[in-house]
Parts: C-alpha cells; structure tokens; sequence
C-alpha cells in the first residue's frame, strides 16, 4: 500500500470513530469508547504524520514550505482540544460541541491535505517509493497500536 493510501485508510478510520460518536448521542458510555478511538486514532495519526510524512514531503520540497507547516500547525491544534476533552464529563453541555469541534477541525485537516500535500507526494515521489514510505508508516501504526505488522 502506498504512502497515500496509508493516510486516506487512518482518515477513514477516524471519521469513522466521528461518526460512532455521533450515533451515540445520549450514550455516555459510548460516546466515552467512541471518544477514546477518536483520541487513540488522532495520537496514532498525527504521530505518522509528523515522523514520516512531512519530513518526507520536506525532503521533497527541498526547502521551507508554509503549506507543510500550516498542515502541521493545524495538527496541533487538535492535541488541546483532546487534553481539554479528557477534563470534560459527556453530561457537560460542552462536551458535544467540543467534540464537534474536533470534528470540523479534522475534517478540515483532512480536505486540506487531500487537496494540497497527497497530490504533491504523488507528484514529487514515483510510486515503489511511496509504497516503501507507506510500508514506513504502517510499520510505525503497528508499533504505536501495540499490534502485530502484516
């Protein structure tokens, strides 16, 4: 699997543990499990992204680029929003609306990276190179995941 695929197969995941979210609604048991996956998914995805992807794609450009920093800052910012969350009971008025907070942040995360940073990966790295950055970052998922490699 290549580099981009790995990054669209985590996204999935994780919009997925949104949506078990949004389905829960009421659920405090399971917007708590379905919060613990985004949080889990979230810590798994941005770790990826920033030991493997863009220091990839940094070698790739050469030189600074604001597009990578702006996609990292943007990563960052989901990180308080979790530690914040974690303080939060789901009976808190606020909790929904942070969550979906979360949310939107990531889903923007996301788009932006669909639109801007994997189309530049496939267009500066030929194809058996993103397939060694994909088995790269896969390798990297199981060992945060605490799970075996394929």
């Amino acid at each position: 699997m290549d580099a981009t695929s790995v990054i669209i197969e985590r996204r999935a995941e994780l919009e997925r543990a949104f949506d078990a979210f949004d389905r829960a609604e009421g659920g405090h048991h399971r917007q708590i499990r379905a919060l613990r996956s985004i949080a889990g998914g979230l810590a798994v995805h941005s770790t990826i992204e920033q030991e493997l992807l863009y220091p990839a794609i940094r070698e790739l450009t050469g030189r600074h680029d604001r597009r990578i920093e702006r996609h990292l800052e943007q990563a960052h910012l989901l990180e308080p929003l979790l530690v914040e969350l974690g303080g939060v009971l789901p009976a808190d008025e606020r909790f929904e609306a942070r969550v979906g907070l979360l949310g939107e942040l990531f889903h923007q995360h996301a788009r932006d990276q669909e639109m801007e940073l994997l189309p530049e990966l496939r267009r500066r790295l030929e194809f058996e190179d993103r397939v060694r950055l994909g088995k790269e970052l896969l390798e990297r998922i199981h060992e945060l995941q605490g799970t075996p490699s394929r």
